[in-house]
């Protein structure tokens, strides 16, 4: 299980300065309301193409290369898999919590406020602590496992119509995290 729990964090890119929900001179009350009138909340179709799956791939391999040869390309494979982008993803708000659903793969519900959660995979059983939060506008998706850490930062685009999802995995056994961007554009229902 641990080799899986280091390889099933797949989301990222955060900076410490992202880990605080609470906004200077704000009031818990205001920020609940901020969270939930965010405009990132709504479904998205992946748009970025075989060019950015390629370029993912790219990070990926580079990344996992100062891993031992005998654990590598299970590293590589697991990656890969964990964050390949699904055809659609919705980010919904309801009754404090965000959830943010992949197409194909389990949710994940979370409070809103930041508070990390326990989270189990519910079909193989890998345990993470999961956090969601909204700030500026962007939702941050903190994912930790034993053995590495991931952060996905939502960022909505001026005219509301794009995604871009930035992701940063970091794996106990590498020195330099592996980052790579995917796109989204609003889902026209």
């Amino acid at each position: 299980m641990r080799g899986r729990t280091l390889i099933l964090i797949a989301f990222a890119a955060g900076l410490p300065a992202w880990l605080s929900l609470a906004q200077p001179g704000a009031s818990a009350e205001q920020n609940r309301d901020d969270t939930a009138s965010a405009p990132i909340y709504g479904e998205y179709e992946y748009v970025g193409g075989q060019q950015q799956v390629e370029q993912m791939n790219r990070e990926i391999e580079q990344g996992v290369e100062a891993l031992s040869v005998f654990i590598r390309g299970i590293a590589e494979r697991r990656l890969r898999e964990a964050n390949r982008p699904t055809d659609r993803l919705t980010i919904v708000y309801a009754n404090g919590e965000i959830t943010v659903a992949r197409y194909g793969r389990p949710d994940m519900t979370a409070p809103a406020s930041g508070t990390f959660i326990d989270w189990k995979h519910p079909e193989n059983g890998n345990e993470l602590r999961v956090s969601h939060q909204v700030r500026d506008g962007a939702l941050l998706q903190r994912i930790e496992g034993e053995r590495g850490s991931s952060v996905n930062r939502f960022v909505l685009s001026e005219d509301g119509q794009r995604l871009s999802v930035k992701t940063q995995v970091r794996v106990d056994r590498l020195e330099e995290p592996i980052r790579f961007d995917l796109s989204y554009r609003r889902a026209s229902n």
